[in-house]
C-alpha cells in the first residue's frame, strides 16, 4: 500500500532550520522523514549559493526582456 505524497511548507521548514531546530525536530513537526528534510534543505542551500531563487515560475531558459 502506498501513501499519497504530502506537500511540505518549505518556507516553514527553512524558518525552523534558521531558528536552530534539528532536522529530526523539523521532520517530526512536519510529518516528513529526516532524509526528506536534509535533502530538501541541502538543495535549497545549493540553489542560494548559485544565485537561484525560487519564484514559483517555471524556468523557460530565457532572461526576461531578452527574447
Amino acid at each position: 500500500k502506498t501513501s499519497a505524497r504530502k506537500k511540505l511548507d518549505w518556507g516553514k521548514i527553512e524558518a525552523l532550520d534558521k531558528a536552530g531546530w534539528r532536522a529530526e525536530q523539523i521532520a517530526d513537526e512536519m510529518g516528513a522523514t529526516v532524509g526528506t528534510i536534509y535533502v530538501g534543505l541541502s538543495k535549497r542551500r545549493k540553489g542560494e549559493e548559485n544565485g537561484k531563487v525560487e519564484t514559483g515560475k517555471a524556468d523557460t531558459g530565457t532572461e526576461e526582456g531578452n527574447q
